[in-house]
């Protein structure tokens, strides 16, 4: 074997000579052939180390091996095609041993590829060499080779369970499918429930050992399971010392050069379980039409361009809502107190006052800086129970001429055919201690829906406004649905016989003829839901694209700058755009608007993703500690790898895994459905099932039902608990 050139070579130098190369080497062999001595030694490791984590050669682990390495190479199969070992993304985790691969690098393999019952716990975004090959229908599946160790030396959020000689973390993120395994030396004298933080350590076949780094907290406490989600999205939850400094400096500013809407019959109305109270609202009759005053909390008074509040809620985005606690964008001094409408307590305010005509078409708006005092603190319940005449109030006139505005506002809805989805919403109802108490799901009243509009009336006034004036202004948008998107649903639609293949969805109002023709019938949620993921997800942008979803060619959020900083930036650029004071927008943020609203648009998606997981873990929590067993519900999804059924009683929805139904059953995507190959028995989206609980996962809010048959019908079974709830389960009777 000849020499090759002296000094370090370089990766690709090395690569040529192992591929020429008529067997596998040894790592003498090959630093020989680079003729490495000396100082050269050291970074030569280190360059063999980054071939063999590419997977271009990977270790010999025979006994009686005579050289360290094998070459990866290139595998005939049978039908002349080859099977290739490429570098691969997990890009979906489609079930527990089943994943939706992409090639990290350029491959003649541009289509996702299918990696079925991996022995290897794979997480999403990890990096492994695959070895790929094409199914006879032209698809292409694989086999896991090597899992990178470079990927796996990261960090996990879990809940300790001591076993003897250590014990086990099980992660809290559905993307982490097996448990940890932690050593006695390296358990930090965790305990039972305690909330971890582990450092990864090496991850095989046959699982992941780790080591604890700190002890955060416990799950049996109150509040451990919004902990999990606050300390797995990292999410803030102390303020920084200058911030509430500042915010305990605040007072409510005198009157001066304010309007004076004291005198307004001006009410604040929340849900029962509201944490801030920053808008409010009032209407009375005007010549043919409407006056109406929506004012909302001058935060900006208190947040100052480039303060140490205002970097503190630009960071954190918006609040986070979890059923036990609330993760505010601005301290308390301000969230509770100073910006909040209490009643008949002076407060500051940017307002706005419409005129409406009694068709409800704008007429007029002007932005106003005030100072206000409400006069009621409202629930839903109790503005529905005044308009109903339930409840005596002497603002039984005012809720009067809020609830008229609100028909006309109504109406013009309908006309210019904003989306009506309506989905069920849960309630998760705690008592005084934190305690689980109730699953409701959330009413929906028309006092719901008056402040609703309200409140896009005002974002539509201030994003008018600031267009008029050619200011900036971060808009919130709704982009039109894909194509693609469109013809999924369109697939969908006309498999149930809904629509024929022609029907046009185009317009918010094609998709609202589509959900009023399944009204008050057994597929209206399940057609609804198939509507909301045709959708796009809104945003925030410095650039008007209009609001599909309802129909707008002009939207703002104006009206929660308390809790979302999308706000406070359209309040400073109206104070702006007026001249309506201090705290206007600054040269240095107007020209920053992109990368402003790109920030708090992914702040606002990982507070979403934060709020669905730790209601999920509660309605698990709920389903293990509930007498039940046996359910009745809906099919809402089919998938390769098994149903998702929605039960009846509470609308908690629930897996049915394939690998638990009697058959092997063949999925077909178009229709929406599985048959079983021997029987033929079809389940489809909307069929009506009867389940078993079968294992309840508190930390990851995973439920696994099991198709009852006729053998099921017994004694009920008691399921399997993959990790401790928040508190101890009842005994089943």
């Amino acid at each position: 074997m000849a020499k090759v050139k002296h000094g370090l070579p370089t990766k690709d130098d090395v690569l040529k000579f192992i591929r020429s190369a008529s067997h596998d080497l040894s790592k003498r062999e090959v630093a020989k052939a680079f003729n490495i001595k000396g100082d050269l030694r050291e970074p030569f490791k280190v360059l063999l180390k980054e071939i063999e984590t590419d997977g271009l050669w990977k270790k010999n682990t025979r006994r009686d091996k005579k050289s360290d390495y094998k070459v990866a190479k290139q595998i005939e199969t049978i039908s002349g095609r080859k099977k290739t070992v490429i570098k691969c993304r997990v890009a979906e985790i489609l079930s527990p041993t089943d994943y939706l691969l992409v090639p990290k690098e350029l491959s003649d393999f541009d289509d996702p590829i299918i990696l079925t019952f991996s022995t290897f716990p794979l997480q999403l975004g990890q990096t492994l060499m695959a070895l790929i090959h094409r199914t006879k229908t032209g698809g292409f599946v694989a086999k896991a080779v090597k899992v990178f160790t470079e990927n796996n030396a990261g960090y996990s959020i879990g809940v300790f369970q001591p076993r003897k000689n250590g014990g086990y973390v099980y992660p809290v993120s559905k993307k982490q499918k097996k448990e940890f395994y932690i050593a006695a030396y390296h358990t930090l004298k965790a305990a039972e429930g305690d909330i971890v933080k582990v450092e990864i350590l090496d991850q095989d076949s046959t699982g992941n050992q780790a080591k604890v780094l700190a002890i955060l907290g416990n799950v049996y406490q109150p509040k451990g399971l919004s902990l999990i989600s606050i300390l797995q999205h990292d999410l803030p939850n102390e303020f920084d010392h200058d911030a509430v400094l500042e915010a305990e400096k605040g007072t409510v500013p005198l009157l001066g050069n304010r309007e004076d809407l004291r005198d307004y019959d001006l009410v604040t109305i929340d849900g029962e379980d509201a944490r801030d109270f920053d808008d409010a609202v009032f209407a009375e009759p005007h010549e043919n039409g409407w006056h109406i005053i929506v004012a909302i909390a001058d935060v900006a008074h208190y947040v100052k361009p480039n303060s140490a509040l205002d970097k503190e809620a630009f960071a954190r985005g918006n609040s986070v809502y979890f059923p036990d606690r609330v993760l505010p964008m601005l301290p308390e001094k301000l969230s509770n107190d100073l910006c909040s409408l209490r009643p008949d307590q002076d407060r500051a305010c940017m307002a706005v006052h419409i005129l409406l005509d009694n068709q409800g078409k704008l007429i007029q708006y002007k932005f106003v800086r005030g100072l206000m005092r409400s006069k009621a603190r409202l629930t839903y319940n109790e503005a529905q129970n005044i308009l109903d005449g339930t409840l005596n109030s002497p603002l039984h006139a005012a809720i009067k001429n809020m609830y008229a505005v609100y028909e006309v506002l109504l109406e013009n809805r309908h006309k210019r055919g904003a989306l009506d989805i309506d989905l069920p919403e849960h309630q998760v109802m705690l008592d005084k201690q934190g305690n689980l108490e109730e699953i409701r799901i959330r009413s929906r009243l028309d006092s719901h829906k008056l402040i609703e509009e309200f409140m896009i009336l005002a974002n539509i006034c201030a994003a008018k406004a600031l267009e008029s004036k050619q200011m900036p202004c971060l808009y919130r948008i709704h982009d039109t649905p894909t194509e693609s998107r469109v013809q999924s649903l369109r697939d969908f639609l006309t498999f149930i016989k809904l629509i024929d293949k022609q029907k046009h969805l185009v317009t918010p109002g094609d998709f609202n003829h589509v959900i009023h023709q399944v009204k008050d019938t057994p597929q209206q949620i399940m057609v609804s839901e198939m509507v909301l993921r045709s959708q796009q997800q809104a945003q925030y942008s410095p650039s008007n694209h209009g609001h599909f979803g309802l129909g707008l060619t002009h939207y703002a959020h104006f009206t929660s700058p308390i809790r979302r900083y999308a706000d406070l930036i359209v309040h400073r650029s109206l104070i702006k755009a007026f001249d309506l004071g201090d705290g206007a927008l600054t040269d240095d943020q107007g020209s920053n608007l992109t990368s402003i609203a790109n920030h708090i648009t992914e702040r606002e998606k990982e507070a979403e993703t934060a709020e669905r997981e730790v209601i999920s873990r509660y309605l698990s929590l709920y389903m293990l500690e509930t007498e039940q067993v046996h359910f009745t519900g809906r099919i809402t999804s089919v998938t390769s790898f098994g149903i998702f059924v929605q039960v009846d009683e509470t609308g908690i929805t629930g897996m049915v895994p394939i690998s638990s139904m009697p058959d092997f059953f063949i999925y077909n995507e178009s229709a929406h459905e599985l048959k079983g190959r021997s029987s033929g028995t079809v389940y489809k989206l909307g069929d009506r099932v009867d389940v078993e609980l079968q294992d309840v996962n508190v930390l990851t809010g995973q439920i696994a039902f099991h198709l009852r048959t006729k053998r099921s019908s017994g004694p009920q079974k008691q399921p399997t608990v993959s990790v401790g709830p928040t508190s101890k389960p009842k005994k089943r009777r």
